[in-house]
């Protein structure tokens, strides 16, 4: 090969960006990788460029110009000044389909390939222009896609960038302001990529589980929290919405575990050899756990309902197994990732030990994070947590974790199935 890493690594090394070339062995053939370490904001990100056909497109490029933009599919470059970003759409249409119907309803005509076009905004007054178009070799390498020819990207130039968080400013306050214009007029939803964290890795292990045969349907369950749990399973590029969603298969079951706890309460208040029927105090007790109802349904505030739905559904040694069932399961619940999500920790930094409460600690974090989705008025001191915030890219493995628990709750609620 002509162009070898070598050529690329020097590139970086000139604007002084750490990088280093790596060897791989899979089944019997050696490749090479220069696993480049990537400014993004304040931190880094490593990308890996592959030492193949592409190299020479890669080489003849300005990808040691650009950086990365925090939380986004994006780069921008200051010598430049260009931002561009990836477009994701809730459509299951190839980007290319989307890109010539966008044109066809602003009255532009179809390209083909569609890869050479571009649909470009007037520009602004201080000359900035907003373009729609294909990803640039750089967009494609460092944001992972490498050369799939069937992304959007969202392009914005002839702007001075001073810094990274600049950058990010623009690529929301001006990417967001033409895509929802170009929402309203053609009807095609379009918004900005974001940073995936952990969704790959966790989508990736989903298909490891062990095989187990099928057998025949022996049981049912209720079909308003199925319902649920099916919207949540489809909603896997929502993470707010599948978090919810999940939760109210819980809730779902709130009115009924929340019930047989309060039963078993008020049977204990009765069943003690000190209570005295014709005592007030005594029978006063009795009286404030049965008021304490929410809604009208269900017995106790919310917490207490989720943590009596939790109790009744899965034990200790399920949740314990499930956390320690992958490494970085277990290593995310006590991290700072996760506590940016919510500052209700599961695991302790110390681990899992015998008295170790973890109904109540996974309960009382769930609830946490329900409550910043929902954002409920009692709970107004929370910050939101919004969609496509740089938290809710963390959201997979809590994720994981309520839909768990609601997988367990259709278990635990589920009856004998007799066809007739």
């Amino acid at each position: 090969m002509a162009y070898v890493l070598e050529d690329l690594k020097l590139q970086f090394d000139e604007k002084k960006i750490a990088s280093e070339i790596r060897e791989n062995a899979a089944e019997g053939e050696r490749t090479r990788v220069l696993a480049v370490k990537m400014p993004c904001g304040r931190h880094h990100r490593e990308v890996t460029v592959p030492e193949n056909d592409s190299l020479p497109e890669v080489l003849a490029s300005q990808i040691s110009s650009y950086r990365l933009i925090e939380g986004y599919g994006a780069i921008w470059s200051q010598e430049l000044n260009v931002i561009e970003c990836k477009l994701e759409s809730s459509y299951r249409i190839p980007s290319r389909i989307i890109f010539n119907r966008l044109r066809r309803v602003l009255g532009l005509p179809d390209v083909k390939p569609p890869e050479t076009g571009t649909i470009a905004l007037p520009p602004s007054e201080s000359g900035i222009t907003v373009s729609i178009g294909t990803p640039s070799v750089e967009n494609s390498v460092l944001t992972g896609t490498l050369f799939r020819g069937n992304d959007l990207v969202i392009r914005i130039e002839g702007v001075k960038l001073a810094g990274h968080d600049q950058a990010r400013s623009l690529l929301q306050r001006a990417g967001n302001s033409a895509l929802f214009q170009l929402d309203l007029i053609t009807d095609w939803p379009l918004h900005l990529a974001q940073e995936r964290s952990a969704s790959s890795d966790v989508a990736r292990r989903r298909v490891e589980r062990p095989r187990v045969s099928p057998k025949a349907p022996t049981f049912e369950y209720d079909q308003e929290a199925m319902s649920l749990y099916w919207y949540a399973r489809m909603a896997y590029e929502m993470p707010l919405l599948q978090f919810l969603a999940f939760y109210q298969v819980l809730e779902f079951y709130f009115p009924v575990y929340s019930e047989r706890a309060a039963q078993q309460t008020i049977r204990n208040l009765i069943k003690s050899p000190t209570f005295n029927p014709d005592h007030a105090p005594d029978v006063a007790r009795v009286l404030h756990t049965i008021k304490e109802t929410t809604a009208g349904q269900g017995y106790g505030n919310e917490r207490s309902q989720l943590l009596a739905t939790l109790s009744a559904c899965v034990t200790r040694d399920e949740l314990k197994d499930f956390l320690e069932e992958y490494p970085d399961r277990g290593k995310f619940h006590p991290s700072d990732a996760a506590s940016r999500i919510s500052k209700h920790k599961v695991v302790p930094k110390d681990g899992i030990k015998p008295e170790t409460d973890l109904i109540t600690l996974i309960g009382d974090r769930i609830y946490n994070i329900r409550c910043r989705i929902v954002h409920s008025k009692a709970d107004h001191q929370l910050e939101m947590l919004l969609p496509f915030s740089e938290e809710a890219n963390f959201l997979d493995h809590d994720i994981e974790l309520v839909e768990f628990l609601a997988r367990k709750a259709l278990i635990a609620g589920s009856r004998s199935l007799h066809l007739h």
